[in-house]
Formats: structure tokens, sequence, C-alpha cells
């Protein structure tokens, strides 16, 4: 994907091992903020009603 960006050189930079030994715990991560999320709204996925956008203020 970043070679077909247009990136090349940064491509041939990227460490695929290192990349990879990180998914595993990336992934525990990403599941456990999900959990937190169901916890937290009792409901898989996004809010129910949309968020104020507090940028707009």
């Amino acid at each position: 994907m970043i070679d077909r960006a247009g990136y090349p050189g940064i491509a041939d930079d990227v460490d695929l091992d290192k990349v990879a030994s990180v998914l595993p715990a990336m992934k525990k991560r990403a599941l456990e903020m999900w959990e937190e999320g169901e916890r937290l709204t009792g409901h898989r996925g996004l809010p129910l009603a949309p968020t104020p956008n507090l940028a707009a203020d």
C-alpha cells in the first residue's frame, strides 16, 4: 500500500518482521478497548445517539 501510494523508498524501509511482532499485542489491546466500549455503552458498535461536536462551539 505504501508503495502504491507513491512512497517506494519508505515501503522498502518497512521492517515487516517488526510489524508482525507488534500485531498480536495490538489485536489484544483493540479487543480490550472494544469490550470496554461495550461495557460502558451496553451495546456493540457506535453510540446509539451522535455525540455533540465540541469543536463547533
